[in-house]
């Protein structure tokens, strides 16, 4: 199936998927690239220069934040993306994606990576180089696993420096019934969910979404992120299914970024944010774990929903997830349905499908055009392919920014 050795790296997209209050992060992020990138001289030879280009994928519903398009603007190498809504992390990382196959009108291909980034994320000198490199080592040799390339690259995540730049949490082992259950009443969210960080490059399970690299061909071959995951485990379930593709998962400790907000998501209003994560949590059991663990949770969920008190916050997300459960046995749910569009009231439901199916009309500066694209798994319960609005350079080709190793 894989070609004895992997091709080196010629191409690095960055897909920065950010929403309207993102401004500042996005600032600061964009900074921090080109630093990090470390370009060499013009010595170097042409094989060991990578392009790198940015897209940036603004995953919010209008009015939009004229500041991040302003920032997408002003920096070389960047293009911009509106998707009309929020569509969910997954679904906005595929939008991406989509976008930068139709730039260079072409598949995915095995010298192309992707690097998947939260807003929040800022790039140490030289953390870029150091990715390049360790991409170009194992094209050249696995000392990891002899039998599968590197698919997936995580870094080791690190607080802020005037937070103590500790090493944040970012890998996991795959959880099961058990684990969740018996965990979660022995140990804390910290302990049950991660696992600590290694000193030395190893393969893992799973690794956080908030910064992921990933070769371009291994992201396409498993059809991307599942656009049924809106909120969680959307990272879990592709790094299962790269594993399963035959694809390696390995954290690389030298690499190193700072990760600003790692807990942004605890954020969001409740009930919304439990009904997102546990309906997420559902639907990876029943994907991937066997399915009298499937009936367990879904059994738990209806139980916890009918003892507990209706008022209580989180029992939205009990009904929600056991819904979703009994919709997933039945083969009610569409496989790509999300928790987004399941459980919201039907005037929001309404809201969220024209949003995501209407052109958004743009002021646009002089450097900057609009044109739509189809991206055809922005809404799964649309009869019409959806559209999305697209701002970019104003060049046929996104312009890239050579760098060298």
């Amino acid at each position: 199936m894989f070609r004895t050795n992997q091709p080196s790296i010629s191409k690095l997209s960055l897909i920065v998927v950010c929403a309207g209050s993102d401004a500042p992060d996005l600032a600061r992020l964009a900074g921090s690239i080109s630093p990090s990138a470390n370009p060499s001289s013009s010595s170097s030879s042409p094989e060991n220069r990578v392009d790198i280009e940015v897209y940036v994928v603004e995953n919010t519903q209008p009015p939009h934040d004229d500041d991040i398009l302003k920032i997408s603007s002003d920096h070389e190498a960047f293009t911009h993306l509106r998707t009309g809504g929020n569509i969910g992390f997954g679904r906005a990382v595929n939008a991406g994606f989509e976008m930068a196959c139709q730039h260079h009108q072409k598949d995915a291909t095995a010298n192309h990576w992707i690097l998947i980034c939260n807003a929040d994320l800022e790039f140490p000198p030289e953390s870029l180089k150091h990715l390049l490199q360790f991409i170009r080592h194992f094209s050249e040799q696995r000392n990891l696993d002899a039998n599968r390339p590197v698919g997936l690259i995580a870094p080791r995540l690190l607080d802020p420096a005037e937070e103590g730049g500790q090493t944040q949490p970012s890998i996991g082992r795959f959880p099961t019934f058990l684990s969740l259950v018996f965990g979660k009443l022995l140990r804390s969210r910290k302990l049950r969910k991660y696992i600590p960080t290694p000193r030395q490059t190893q393969s893992v399970e799973w690794a956080t979404g908030a910064c992921l690299a990933v070769r371009a061909d291994a992201f396409a071959s498993v059809n991307g992120f599942d656009p049924g995951f809106f909120l969680d485990y959307e990272d879990t379930d592709l790094c299962i299914r790269l594993g399963r593709a035959g694809w390696q998962c390995v954290i690389c400790p030298d690499w190193e970024v700072v990760h600003v907000h790692p807990n942004a998501h605890a954020a969001l209003p409740n009930p919304s944010r439990h009904v997102h994560t546990r309906c997420s949590l559902m639907r990876y059991v029943y994907k991937h774990r066997p399915r009298l663990e499937s009936l367990s949770l879904e059994w738990l969920m209806r139980c916890t929903s009918l003892v507990r008190n209706p008022k209580h916050p989180h029992a939205p997300s009990w009904i929600a997830s056991a819904n979703l459960g009994r919709s997933l046995r039945k083969g009610d749910a569409r496989s790509d349905t999300s928790s987004a569009t399941i459980f919201k009231t039907e005037s929001e439901q309404a809201d969220s499908i024209a949003s995501a199916n209407r052109t958004t009309p743009v002021n646009d500066p002089p450097e900057v055009i609009v044109r739509t694209v189809t991206v055809p798994f922005l809404d799964a319960n649309s009869s019409k392919p959806p559209t999305a609005t697209v701002i970019e350079t104003s060049k046929t080709t996104p312009m890239t920014k050579r760098v060298g190793i």
